[in-house]
């Protein structure tokens, strides 16, 4: 067995027969093979005047026996820092974040640090206040998180006795989180909880809805809030509202501002995979659990004893396992009523059918009082009727409290744009744009990024774009027209992405022969259109780089040729390109998503677990029973049923 220093990591080990231990000859650490890595502590902060309060604290626990990671210490010449710091994230068992206004600038490696510390660590993270509340502005993602004040740390003098009076009450304050059960079992009971669901966890689109400034909503807040309290006739909130209505940066500062949600899900329908309705099951027990340690402990139990037979429920008995078991077995103890909001539920549909829509209506009303649903939704055919009995509410873009957010929204970010005009031009301004928005957000938001970008005047009344559509075709034009070359390189990978689920980088490198540079450099000629995103898997020192639509219209309007005859994206013409790819391509032994070690394992994996859906897609039955009958291995047997159980009678001659 290899064995590797537990603080560094490092393979260079001696083992003491005298001492009975082992000693790292890099870090000088000595540990047995029975000390807990439960101890690691990974320690987030920015290099400024605070370091020395840092580095006591540090020096203070290390005396405790527990092992901090701080990159002065743990990031040697010529190591690659990132890969470095995502390291020691990954390997600690908690994170302490030191925050001030050097740490949480962005950019900053902090707010790096601590996304991954959200993302992978599950929230296992506490914070220390190094400065006034007044000047620090904490990063929305950790609104919900409750700090320990250390702000009037300078007002002593440093290490004098009044000092160390005021650090003995504060470092006893921070040493019992440290050493309370929840600190120090959240994460293997979390990690324990993941091995069994294998959860398929994306943040991004959540971080970038939070991102943007978020203004008005307040009307729809209070109506939440209000039916929270006191509707006890109905568990289910339903919102429906048209694409850019502001539906989701609704949701994703509710989940990050209202102390009362327990789970947040954003449905994506280009990054669920080939059986949404489970894999969005799977991450709300996922996050259920990083909230509540009695589900958690309760759910464990079960997953030890029912894990094999996870794969073969369907979507209603998954939902029954993981949701409403447990949480109606927990002790109700007049709990007050939290929230599992579900956004773009639309999103979670597959194959013409939105399974998991039929799940949530029949088991809503099984869960206990304390437990609310808010869903969002467009308010598609296959949506409205289920869930009309939860007497849903409608966004009207038409009504004075949207037309209003969106006005506010307006003047807050003409404001800054130093545009130089008279009180005459700035009132026609407004004007003009409260009747071109109409009511949608997206086109707000369009409108101010591309007089931020320069590519519209804002005094150029006639040149204002007539709706979301023309807004895709100018940016196309100014862009593209005039280079055609340019268009097809970047149609060739557009292609691609529109044909397959949040597809690796490296898989479109191999299908068109260019490099991740090349890939990137392209890619960027599109702006905010398209969403590069990085996802870290334990043991390889590179982030799998994946790419999206910043929002589903765009992706619409591409794949339309009424619309978009110019600019026009053949999915189809993707989809046998990568069909052709997969096909040379696929492995018949089978690699979990657990035992991935390498991009390469990760492209395999994907291969494996999409080609069949792109059979199916591509209507090529007999091709799929010759693949089928070529490449006998259980996944594609279960993937091919599972696919097959959503049809719902669709004619084959397979």
């Amino acid at each position: 067995m290899e064995i590797k220093c537990i603080k560094c990591g490092s393979k260079d080990v001696m083992y003491s027969k005298k001492r009975n231990l082992y000693i790292c000859e890099d870090c000088g650490y000595t540990f047995t093979l029975d000390q807990k890595i439960s101890s690691k502590i990974f320690f987030s902060y920015g290099h400024d005047s605070n370091v020395r309060l840092v580095l006591r604290i540090k020096r203070d626990l290390e005396a405790l026996g527990y092992i901090v990671w701080i990159d002065q210490s743990d990031i040697k010449a010529g190591d690659e820092w990132r890969s470095k710091i995502t390291t020691g994230l990954l390997e600690s068992k908690g994170v302490v974040a030191f925050l001030s206004k050097h740490s949480v600038r962005d950019p900053g490696v902090c707010l790096d640090e601590i996304k991954i510390a959200l993302t992978q660590k599950h929230g296992n993270i506490k914070t220390i206040l190094l400065e006034s509340e007044k000047e620090v502005s904490p990063p929305t993602s950790l609104s919900d998180v409750q700090w320990l004040d250390m702000s009037d740390w300078t007002n002593l003098e440093f290490e004098s006795k009044e000092w160390e009076q005021w650090y003995s009450i504060k470092f006893n304050q921070l040493l019992q989180v440290i050493d309370s059960n929840e600190f120090q079992s959240f994460q293997g009971e979390i990690e324990e909880v993941d091995n069994y669901l294998l959860p398929v966890l994306n943040d991004t689109k959540e971080l970038m809805l939070l991102s943007k400034e978020f203004i008005g909503r307040d009307w729809l807040s209070i109506l939440l809030e209000k039916w929270r309290i006191s509707n006890t006739d109905s568990k289910a909130f339903i919102l429906y509202g048209e694409s850019g209505s502001g539906k989701s940066c609704f949701m994703a500062n509710q989940i990050h501002y209202n102390p009362n949600v327990i789970c947040g899900v954003f449905c994506e329908w280009d990054k669920i995979g080939n059986n949404p309705a489970n894999t969005i099951t799977k991450v709300i027990a996922h996050k259920i659990s990083a909230k509540l340690p009695d589900y958690r402990k309760l759910l464990l139990k079960k997953l030890k004893t029912f894990a094999d037979k996870l794969d073969s429920m369907s979507c209603k008995e998954l939902f029954e396992f993981l949701i409403v078991q447990p949480l109606s077995t927990l002790i109700d103890g007049g709990r007050e009523k939290k929230l599992i909001l579900i956004d773009g539920l639309d999103e979670a549909e597959h194959n013409g059918i939105n399974e998991l829509a039929y799940v949530l209506a029949d088991s809503i009303d099984k869960l206990p009082l304390w437990i609310g649903f808010v869903i969002t939704s467009r308010p598609e055919s296959n949506i409205v009727p289920i869930f009309k009995r939860f007497n849903p509410y409608f966004i009207d873009t038409k009504s004075d409290n949207n037309k209003n957010d969106i006005h506010k929204y307006l003047i807050d970010n003409l404001s800054k744009l130093n545009f130089k005009m008279s009180d005459e031009q700035y009132t026609e301004v407004v004007a003009r744009l409260d009747n071109m928005c109409d009511g949608n957000f997206l086109y707000a938001s369009l409108f101010l990024d591309a007089v931020k970008q320069g590519n519209l005047n804002i005094l150029m009344f006639e040149e204002y774009p007539s709706s979301i559509d023309d807004f895709y075709e100018r940016n196309f034009r100014r862009k593209f027209e005039n280079d055609l070359d340019k268009f097809i390189e970047i149609q060739k990978i557009l292609e691609l992405i529109v044909s397959e689920n949040r597809l690796p980088a490296t898989i479109i490198c191999n299908v068109i022969n260019v490099s991740e540079e090349e890939i990137r450099r392209r890619i960027g000629l599109l702006g905010s259109m398209i969403n590069e995103e990085q996802t870290f898997f334990d043991g390889i020192n590179r982030p799998i780089i994946t790419y999206s639509f910043t929002h589903k219209s765009f992706a619409e309007w591409l794949t339309d040729y009424e619309k978009n005859y110019n600019f026009f994206i053949d999915k189809t013409k993707g989809s046998n390109k990568l069909l052709d790819y997969y096909r040379k391509s696929v492995v018949k032994k089978l690699i979990p998503l657990e035992k991935i070690s390498s991009v390469y394992d990760y492209d395999s994996y994907f291969i494996q677990t999409h080609i069949i859906n792109l059979y199916i897609n591509l209507e090529k039955w007999r091709d799929l029973e010759q693949f089928l009958l070529e490449n006998d291995t259980p996944l594609f047997h279960i993937g091919v049923v599972l696919i097959f159980s959503q049809i719902h009678g669709k004619k084959t001659n397979l």
